[in-house]
């Protein structure tokens, strides 16, 4: 079985790096406290996208945001407070919550750059 279903099929797992654990809990736990989530969405086409941003920053916890047109993508560990803004202040539309892989989480808590995603 890849590692990839067993994460998917888990309760609960546990991290080990160089001998110690380094995180304990839900598959969702772990990749959501690990490298946050990513929340995106299109303002309507009259907005300006460079105040929502600015706005978007001043969140506690946003790391992160890029502008493409109309479409905002914001890294944050308050994804709820994103939406929030977004959906509230903005008017936005096609919002979509995402967090990072197990893969980029077990890398992001190690500080592991070499792992690869590996049929075990």
């Amino acid at each position: 079985m890849s590692r990839r279903r067993a994460w998917a099929f888990a309760d609960r797992i546990v991290l080990i790096a160089r001998g110690a654990i380094v995180a304990d809990g839900t598959t969702q736990d772990i990749r959501s406290r690990a490298t946050g989530r990513t929340v995106s969405a299109d303002l309507p086409s009259d907005s300006d996208p460079s105040l929502a941003a600015e706005r978007l920053r001043g969140i506690p916890g946003v790391g992160h945001v890029d502008i493409e047109g109309h479409r905002l993508t914001v890294r944050s560990g308050d994804s709820d407070a994103v939406a929030r803004l977004l959906l509230t202040e903005f008017g936005a539309h096609n919002l979509e919550i995402a967090t990072g892989s197990l893969e980029t989480a077990f890398m992001a808590i190690t500080g592991d750059t070499t792992t690869k995603e590996a049929d075990a």
